[in-house]
């Protein structure tokens, strides 16, 4: 039975009261039997955790708004549930047996800020002990059946080759709108899931009637290129870019739980089960499961292994969605080996600023100052933070996944403060970090730095020739100059410039790497207009068959997230796309990268920080090394 009134009108003696939670205990939903159309009815009953491991199945869907209502019916009264929560349910009903569930929305008293932060503490735990996760991506729409059958042909394939000789539809074939729809629900991109689908002993992935194995989602999004997906119009774009959102969430997802499948199996698996597992179970086979499966029932509070830490998964997630912000920095905890410091604690009790402040100043106290820092780049959000506390809850849709994580200070590639080691403590009145370091230069020069979105791709990916064209406008300023501070060659130094001298792998580029972007190079501006002619895809195959494909994924992988910059010293470089004219180049002890500083004018004086950068020639500790290096504190806020 549908319910329509608004929340706040049900406030009856009909609806469900919570009563409290003891320690590390939680409800669960025994859903009745019922035929399809039947309301829907449960008891709700608390048990200790640890008491109900192999016991339930936990859900995994999309929180959405709803104006809507509809009836959860217990014998205590009634549960409101959105419309996505209530269709799962009605999905997972069996005919004949009670099903046991848990699902966060009816589980967790949602009114209750204390309880939701100590049930938000224990999240991981309830999933890595359930059964299974059910994970209902919604109802069958927009063809959605036919998009499944697209991706289970896909799994099926070989790899590198076209569409064609795998035998799979041209893409102007209904099936690929279809696919590129059903990318695009919101499951994908929901944050909580990533911890729900992880830990999860074993996952079933439904949409609709349908229902089957995570590993056809991973496999399929490792063999095709978004391109095989049709190509991307000024009709479809949008459309397109949510594909990609979703495809790079799941492989993300993907990506970390066969890492932990894999870290289990090494450790704990008899020699038969490792036999084609090899470290990185890509291609889990059901053996692999039915192991993980029966293990379980000998030893109830068997987990999987593995973990990252804390800072590397607020980075990774940076484009999931979640209906608080704050969600953002709980929604990992559980899958991170270094979140034991109580200022981590899911607390939903005090306002959202505290909570990222409290992260902040946790991860300086804890040794991971410029870990922190790298993550740092100023955005539309950050001045409502300190700008040395990185802004996780910003969506840069704007920036494909791999420029979005990448962290020059991560790479392990540079040493711009040499040997140097990190000297940093909190000013907690001023909310201030004071480090030590020095300034070394002053940009005198920007390039256009226009934000490059999956729209791009529209134009034929055009907007990469564009940055190429600008970097040798800009090396020109350096003909005037007996050389470059290195002693290279400028057109040596513009390429490497351009993918801060790695590889896509993260790799220090060899000396050839750029040689046919240097041959190109002279005829630049014919072969622009050349490409402007012809189609989006045939241009980009072009283009990367000139500038070769290991180059092309380097650029494509940094050069989104910065601008092109000239020094006061003549030198060149890739700085934050916020940077202007007059910002400080800096290097701060124990620092792989330098950083650029915005001074701060009033109402003290200090600096924001705009974030790391790639300055070409000061990169392994030239600078640290001179004589004109002069430590000092140095403050931001």
């Amino acid at each position: 039975m549908i319910r329509t009134f608004a929340l706040y009108r049900r406030k009856s003696t009909l609806q469900y009261i919570y009563k409290p939670l003891e320690h590390r205990n939680i409800r669960l939903i025994y859903l009745q039997p019922g035929a399809k159309d039947d309301p829907l009815n449960a008891f709700i009953m608390p048990i200790s955790l640890d008491q109900a491991s192999g016991t339930f199945e936990a859900i995994s869907y999309a929180w959405e708004g709803s104006s809507k209502y509809y009836d959860l019916i217990t014998d205590a009264g009634i549960v409101l549930l959105t419309k996505s929560l209530y269709f799962a349910l009605k999905r997972f009903r069996q005919k004949d047996e009670i099903r046991v569930l848990w699902a966060d929305a009816v589980c967790i008293n949602q009114e209750d800020d204390l309880e939701k932060g100590k049930q938000v503490g224990i999240m991981s735990d309830i999933y890595s002990l359930a059964t299974r996760t059910l994970v209902y991506l919604g109802e069958a729409s927009d063809n959605s059946e036919m998009a499944i059958n697209l991706l289970e042909e896909i799994a099926d394939t070989g790899k590198d080759r076209d569409a064609l000789t795998l035998g799979l539809p041209p893409d102007r074939d209904p099936s690929w709108k279809a696919l590129r729809i059903f990318w695009g629900r919101p499951w994908f991109r929901r944050v909580w899931v990533i911890q729900e689908f992880v830990r999860s002993l074993d996952v079933l992935m439904v949409c609709g009637t349908w229902e089957g194995n995570w590993m056809t989602f991973y496999v399929a999004t490792q063999k095709l290129d978004l391109f095989l997906c049709g190509s991307p119009t000024i009709f479809n774009a949008f459309e397109y870019m949510a594909m990609e959102a979703g495809v790079s969430a799941m492989a993300l997802m993907a990506d970390i739980r066969s890492h932990c499948i894999g870290m289990t199996l090494q450790s704990t698996a008899p020699n038969d089960i490792m036999h084609g597992v090899a470290s990185w179970p890509e291609t889990m086979s059901p053996m692999h499961q039915s192991w993980l499966n029966d293990h379980r029932k000998s030893s109830p509070l068997f987990r999987l292994g593995g973990g990252f830490s804390l800072l590397e998964l607020l980075s990774c997630c940076v484009r999931s969605d979640s209906t608080r912000a704050r969600d953002h920095l709980f929604a990992v905890l559980g899958l991170a080996n270094d979140a034991e410091d109580e200022q981590f604690r899911p607390d939903y009790t005090v306002p959202f600023e505290e909570v990222v402040r409290r992260y902040g100043k946790a991860f300086v106290r804890n040794g991971k100052c410029m870990e922190l820092l790298y993550q740092c780049r100023l955005g539309s959000q950050s001045w409502r933070f300190p700008s040395w506390i990185p802004d996780w809850t910003t969506k840069y849709v704007v920036l494909n996944a791999d420029a979005v994580r990448a962290s020059l200070g991560s790479s392990k590639l540079y040493c711009a403060a040499g040997d140097s080691q990190c000297q940093a403590r909190i000013d907690d009145i001023e909310d201030a970090l004071i480090v030590k370091g020095e300034f070394t230069d002053t940009v005198i020069w920007t390039g256009n730095g226009t934000i490059r979105t999956s729209l791009f791709q529209v134009h034929g990916n055009l907007w990469a020739l564009h940055a190429i064209r600008e970097a040798q406008m800009a090396i020109t300023q350096f003909t005037h100059l007996p050389g470059y501070p290195t002693g290279e060659p400028l057109h040596e130094v513009l390429w490497r410039t351009l993918i801060a001298n790695q590889t896509h792998e993260g790799l220090k580029a060899s000396d050839s790497f750029g040689d046919m972007l240097s041959l190109l190079l002279w005829r630049i501006d014919k072969f622009s207009d050349d490409l402007k002619s012809l189609s989006p895809q045939v241009a980009l195959t072009w283009l990367k068959r000139c500038v070769g494909e290991e180059y092309y994924e380097s650029l494509v992988t940094r050069l989104p997230a910065y601008r092109l910059a000239v020094t006061k010293n003549s030198y060149f470089g890739l700085v934050p796309l916020l940077t202007e004219v007059g910002d400080r180049i800096c290097i701060l002890n124990g620092g792989a990268a330098p950083f650029v500083l915005m001074e701060r004018k009033r109402p003290e004086t200090g600096y924001r920080l705009i974030g790391e950068c790639y300055i070409h020639g000061i990169m392994n500790g030239e600078a640290f090394r001179t004589n004109c290096w002069k430590e000092q504190d140095i403050s931001i806020y």
